[in-house]
């Protein structure tokens, strides 16, 4: 209960309602929906709300690996490919028909913004990582990352904690490898921090509570 009060404080912050940035509170809605549903052992369920989210926003691109990781090591290979399928199921649904009514449109507002812009409200790696690598190469440069921190995970995640840990953390490293990074990003990875908390033992928190 004390998490979850924290938590309706943090994310309920007027500041939110206030920005014309309407998507991530979306956002946040379906993560807390994909993770509740897996929770309580609601695979099928998480993975169509995996498919959504997937359809409405690139941070859930991030995490989504590590998803399929997650169901593999927990749940065998057959629960990843079966994600995999709706996921793709859920992009022909949702995004197919923006890309076929207008490609050149949906490609400019999908990936056009993270180009070649460097535009950085907060402190971030990047400002160093530039001085070695032009720009328009530094994708390439998070992609090397995202593909290292994958591999590292794939004998490691096997707990639902692991899970919420690893996605704090592959978040972060996105965001401070980025030349596009606005100061709400940074909103995310509470998320994943109370979801960690969350799948705690229960004896860690009655211990922590006593404390």
């Amino acid at each position: 209960l004390k998490y979850s009060i924290y938590a309706t404080i943090f994310f309920l912050n007027p500041w939110l309602s206030l920005r014309h940035d309407i998507y991530l509170p979306i956002f946040i809605f379906q993560m807390m929906l994909v993770f509740n549903l897996y929770l309580k052992n609601r695979i099928t369920a998480s993975m169509i709300a995996f498919a959504w989210a997937l359809s409405s926003y690139q941070f859930s691109w991030i995490i989504f690996p590590l998803f399929l990781i997650l169901l593999r090591n927990k749940h065998g290979k057959k629960a990843a490919v079966k994600a995999s399928i709706i996921a793709g199921m859920g992009f022909i649904l949702f995004v197919l028909p923006f890309i076929i009514w207008s490609p050149s449109g949906f490609y400019n507002g999908v990936f056009g913004t993270w180009r070649t812009v460097f535009q950085v409200e907060t402190f971030n790696l990047s400002y160093w990582i530039l001085r070695i690598l032009p720009v328009q190469y530094i994708k390439f440069f998070q992609i090397l990352c995202l593909t290292g921190f994958y591999l590292f995970a794939l004998p490691e995640l096997k707990s639902n904690r692991r899970f919420f840990m690893l996605s704090t953390f592959i978040t972060l490293l996105f965001m401070m490898t980025g030349q596009l990074i606005w100061h709400y990003f940074f909103i995310m990875p509470p998320i994943y921090m109370l979801y960690y908390v969350r799948s705690l033992p229960a004896d860690t928190e009655l211990k922590r509570v006593k404390e």
